[in-house]
């Protein structure tokens, strides 16, 4: 079993479009560059500058798209680290 590494380590990765539909939800940033075909060092400087307040969106495929950190309480990242 594998255990699920997450975004800063307890941060799961919402991505929602201009009217608040949700996109996709991601464990962390390689999974982020996958879905949104970036490479790692892309994602990581996404969600890097997101985070620190220094973006507020990024563009794919011209499209704005909006990012959320769920924070995950110390039991939920155990739960969700067991799941595969």
């Amino acid at each position: 079993m594998k255990k699920t590494n997450f975004y800063k380590k307890h941060y799961l990765v919402a991505v929602y479009d201009e009217v608040d539909q949700l996109v996709a939800v991601c464990d962390n940033a390689r999974e982020f560059g996958k879905v949104f075909g970036r490479t790692q060092r892309d994602a990581d400087s996404i969600l890097s500058r997101i985070a620190k307040g220094e973006r507020s969106y990024f563009l794919h495929n011209d499209e704005k798209l909006f990012i959320y950190f769920i924070d995950l309480e110390p039991n939920e990242v155990r739960e969700f680290s067991m799941i595969f």
